[in-house]
């Protein structure tokens, strides 16, 4: 998502474009061919901010493109406001959960500190 909003915001590119070829293996072998400018179909995008990877919602996209409905017209302007929104708000989202992950940690850690260290190996067995 980073990359993909610094080419924009740069000015090096206005459009990313996907070919898809899709093959079903039924009883006969087909495929659907698409080619797509993904920035057109933006609302079919999910991001997760841990590694930074924009994903298809793939299935409804499909749907959508078989349904031959075109996209939303929208300006480049337009359309980096919603790529920045939905970057700025699962980025938000991450550092909540990982907020949430620290402390839960560190109360563990707390309360192992604060207790007597006893390992109890009791239920172990040893096979020779």
């Amino acid at each position: 998502m980073k990359k993909l909003l610094d080419y924009i915001l740069n000015r090096q590119i206005d459009s990313y474009y996907l070919l898809i070829i899709k093959f079903d293996i039924s009883k006969q072998i087909s495929h659907k061919l698409y080619f797509i400018d993904l920035l057109d179909w933006i609302d079919f995008i999910a991001y997760d901010a841990g590694p930074g990877q924009i994903m298809l919602k793939e299935q409804d996209l499909y749907d959508e493109l078989d349904s031959e409905n075109s996209p939303k017209k929208r300006t480049i302007f337009e359309k980096v406001d919603i790529l920045f929104n939905l970057f700025e708000q699962k980025l938000i989202s991450m550092f909540n959960n990982r907020k949430e992950r620290l402390n839960t940690q560190k109360t563990l850690v707390q309360e192992f500190q604060e207790s007597e260290f006893i390992v109890d190996q009791s239920k172990m067995e040893f096979v020779a």
